[in-house]
């Protein structure tokens, strides 16, 4: 209602019978970043001839417009992306597009609460607390939904912490029941070995070599016995020479590719191998 709102109503069945009763009142234009069945309820409760617009589709689906729809009640469905937008429109329409964004933020009536977790700082509590910042949470304003950034530093200590804090993340989500968020590394990436937060690397860290005899026993320690038989037909058994490829100007992608062509298609299992070899796991 502070952003000059008429009225404020739920997503439910309950809508488009209320809308229906304003007659003349009915709203004209619609905008749904959601498809699927809210979709339809937005159609529904349009005036004819009104319109409804998609910027998202977070059911991924469009909304479940029936032809009477088109047909008898006119209504138009229009689809908007931002980057089309500012292609047709130029830089300068998407500057003033964010200036009237962060208008709206300095006077209080847009906000997006952000808060910064310097990894090197982590606790096993304020990491749990991060995972869940996107859910709404209840405050005397309302329910609002706050943004955690992991503060890496420096591109030395990222590559340092990387793959140790998403084993954590990863072990952190799966007892804290969080199934439907999305591990880091995108989504439908089978979990990776559990591992505790990331902790500065001590110096006298043993190397690969010195703690597996071959890859076979390296997979086997990370429960990725699966992929030995690709290692033996590749004749990259040697943990040593695992050790020289990383070891090259841009060797952890070189080894990240190689294993993509080996066909271990998980990224979280590719991730687990090269950080073993590296002593980052």
């Amino acid at each position: 209602m502070s952003l000059g709102a008429t009225m404020v109503l739920k997503d439910n069945s309950n809508v488009v019978a209320f809308l229906k009763e304003l007659g003349s009142e009915m709203p004209r234009l619609a905008v749904d970043a959601i498809g699927g069945e809210a979709g339809k309820r937005l159609a529904i409760s349009l005036r004819p001839g009104g319109t409804i617009v998609v910027h998202a589709l977070a059911q991924g689906q469009v909304p479940q417009l029936s032809p009477s729809l088109i047909m008898y009640q006119q209504l138009s469905l229009h689809g908007f992306n931002l980057a089309q937008w500012v292609a047709d429109n130029g830089n300068d329409a998407y500057v003033q597009m964010l200036q009237a964004i962060s208008e709206l933020v300095t006077a209080e009536k847009l906000n997006l609460v952000t808060k910064m977790l310097p990894v090197n700082e982590l606790s096993q509590k304020a990491l749990m607390e991060g995972l869940s910042s996107h859910k709404a949470t209840p405050s005397e304003f309302g329910n609002y939904r706050e943004r955690t950034v992991l503060q890496f530093g420096d591109e030395s200590t990222a590559n340092e912490m990387y793959f140790e804090l998403q084993a954590a993340i990863r072990k952190i989500a799966a007892e804290a029941g969080m199934v439907d968020d999305t591990p880091v590394g995108g989504p439908n990436v089978e979990a990776a070995p559990v591992a505790p937060l990331p902790t500065k690397a001590p110096g006298n860290k043993l190397k690969a070599s010195e703690r597996w005899a071959d890859s076979a026993a390296l997979l086997a320690e990370l429960k990725l016995e699966q992929y030995i038989p690709q290692f033996e037909e590749e004749e990259m058994t040697s943990i040593e020479l695992l050790e020289e490829i990383v070891s090259r100007g841009d060797g952890e992608k070189e080894l990240m590719d190689a294993l993509k062509e080996m066909g271990i298609k998980k990224m979280g299992h590719r991730q687990s191998i090269v950080g073993a070899v590296v002593g980052k796991l």
